[in-house]
């Protein structure tokens, strides 16, 4: 019987090279410990296709007697192949051996998060910590699953302890920017990014983010700069890209806009988010076409408001569709619904006398709409449909039909009828006066809300201005700060239970004035007289630059020409008033 080969032994304080491994291993084919050695060795020069075959060698021949150290390794290279329930169940088993390992809570922590079980996570990442409070990996890992859980309060502590034990871990100081950077702590965030710099070197990354905080805080020629340098350092980077063309769309500059986020989409070709920015810039610019194609990868964007909708049924792209029933079913707000309902005539157009189409949209838009010309059905947003052959999400509608130019664009204004009734109490104004409606800000949920929405302070100024009556139409989660307004402003929001409400005041109203909100579409939408302020970076559907708007020729665009400076918006407003109130007297004194 030939003697077993006894097992080498390696000085832990000096752990082997891939070389001396592989030289053992001559000696010892198979030995499973070798093999995991030259599993890990294989690990971390990033070779995990070397690994895995090792690791499958070695769990064949280890079998149920595989030992914590093999399965920990077996678990780390399962995470980074994406096997992560694989993960798990390694995991779980090695700790059923070993229970006190910190590095397989890690491991398991990753797994868990990976399938986004949270809670799970976070409690094997704490166990990790407890378990190893010096390994600060386990910290970032940890602080990194509570900001995914949505707990940012306590991910900035456990990053700050990370910081305190090593103060030179430039990926921490990074995290922990990112993380004030979204809260809006932006001040804190650019010196944190700045130390990331100091200590990991000036690289594309780096310079990426501290160009989009500087945008964000208003600097743009700061961000210019930095944005330039680190183009230079990472022509090949997509984010240093598709983040200055995120700069160069602030600041108006649509065409270097787009062709710099053209060369991001370049070196990430799959990446919606870029290509869903494209978009904005494309339409922004009222390049029509290529806006509403690039438009699509909406749906492969995860931060998209709307989630694509699993219809059976195949997308219409504009033929028509006699004989069969269409499904047009709504997405993102209302106000976005409200706009594009103008392409459903050209929709009916091409129906025919036996097609059918069937509406899916908001509850709150239903009582409006009821009786829209051309609509065989209507039924709430996300109810069970009835039996369709073809389907459009809402927002496709100009791509399915053809619409490539502004000049295109449906110019039957308004497209909505002031419904009947039932009555809104709007007092008559007068020859000589002005009833004015307002709505102040959106829905705070809104990702951009903090940009495009007011504080009742700023129109402070507008209420005390002689021959105009104003009149609340907030509605929502701003409601309760109308109670803030002058006694003279009327509370016509109280009376408001739905857009049709609404609706009716409009029709009774002489103009509304509001931020980038569903009112102002509604006012569109009826034809109404209505005024637009809006910030610095405005949505795209109001272009750039102009007063007036093509989608809307009864709006009057109010833009800010300084990031945040609502002060000079609302002075041109009060003056735009006073000369219309100056002008309604002049015309009844002139016809008197």
């Amino acid at each position: 019987m030939t003697a077993a080969i006894p097992a080498v032994r390696f000085d832990p304080r000096n752990p082997p090279t891939l070389e001396q491994i592989q030289k053992e291993l001559a000696k010892a084919p198979g030995d499973v410990d070798l093999l995991r050695r030259r599993a890990t060795a294989w690990l971390d020069r990033g070779d995990l296709r070397s690994a895995t075959a090792d690791l499958r060698e070695a769990m064949r021949k280890a079998g149920r007697n595989a030992d914590a150290a093999l399965l920990t390794v077996a678990a780390r290279a399962s995470l980074l192949s994406g096997h992560f329930k694989e993960a798990e169940r390694l995991c779980q088993r090695g700790l059923s051996l070993a229970p006190g390992s910190d590095e397989l809570y890690a491991l398991l922590g990753g797994a868990l998060q990976r399938q986004k079980v949270l809670d799970r996570a976070l409690a094997a990442y704490d166990a990790a910590v407890n378990l190893n409070p010096f390994r600060q990996s386990y910290r970032v890992a940890l602080a990194q699953a509570l900001e995914a859980k949505g707990d940012r309060d306590r991910a900035e502590r456990v990053y700050r302890q990370a910081l305190l034990s090593d103060g030179n871990w430039g990926d921490v100081a990074l995290n922990l920017a990112n993380l004030l950077h979204s809260t809006e702590r932006y001040e804190e965030a650019e010196q944190l990014y700045r130390r990331s710099i100091r200590i990991l070197g000036v690289k594309s990354h780096l310079l990426s983010n501290l160009g989009a905080l500087l945008r964000k805080m208003g600097r743009y020629r700061e961000a210019t700069d930095v944005y330039r340098r680190g183009v230079c350092l990472g022509p090949g980077d997509g984010g240093i890209h598709y983040n200055f063309a995120n700069l160069l769309r602030a600041e108006d500059r649509l065409d270097d806009a787009v062709v710099t986020y053209r060369r991001a989409v370049a070196c990430r070709p799959d990446n919606a988010e870029i290509h869903w920015n494209l978009s904005l810039a494309l339409l922004a610019a009222g390049r029509l076409k290529e806006g509403f194609d690039e438009y699509e990868w909406r749906w492969k964007y995860d931060n998209f408001p709307s989630k694509r909708r699993d219809f059976r049924q195949p997308l219409w792209t504009g033929e028509p569709f006699e004989g069969r029933t269409l499904l047009l079913h709504t997405e993102q707000g209302v106000g976005d619904v409200l706009q594009f309902l103008r392409f459903l005539p050209m929709i009916v157009e091409r129906k025919g006398r036996t097609g059918r189409i069937v509406l899916e949209c908001h509850e709150t838009l239903m009582s409006l709409l009821q009786g829209f010309p051309g609509i065989d059905q209507m039924i709430v947003r996300f109810a069970e449909p009835p039996p369709a052959d073809l389907q459009l999400p809402l927002l496709s509608a100009p791509r399915a039909l053809g619409i490539d130019t502004m000049e295109q664009l449906p110019v039957s204004v308004p497209y909505l009828p002031i419904p009947e009734g039932p009555d809104v109490p709007v007092p008559e104004a007068g020859p000589e006066r002005l009833n004015v409606g307002f709505v102040f800000g959106g829905n705070p949920q809104f990702p951009n809300d903090r940009s495009r929405s007011t504080r009742l302070e700023s129109w402070m100024p507008l209420f005390g201005i002689d021959g105009v009556r104003f009149f609340s139409l907030q509605k929502g989660d701003r409601e309760p700060e109308v109670a803030n307004a002058p006694d003279s402003v009327v509370r016509l929001n109280e009376r408001l239970t739905s857009f049709r409400d609404t609706a009716v005041a409009l029709g009774k109203l002489d103009l509304v004035i509001t931020t980038c909100t569903s009112v102002a579409h509604l006012a569109g939408a009826l034809g109404r007289p209505f005024w637009v302020v809006l910030s610095r970076n405005a949505d795209w559907r109001w272009l750039v630059g102009c007063e007036d708007s093509p989608w809307y020729p009864s709006a009057r665009l109010f833009r800010q020409t300084v990031l945040d400076d609502w002060d000079g918006v609302f002075e041109r407003v009060g003056a735009a008033l006073r000369e219309e109130v100056a002008a309604r007297r002049v015309g009844h004194r002139g016809g008197a």
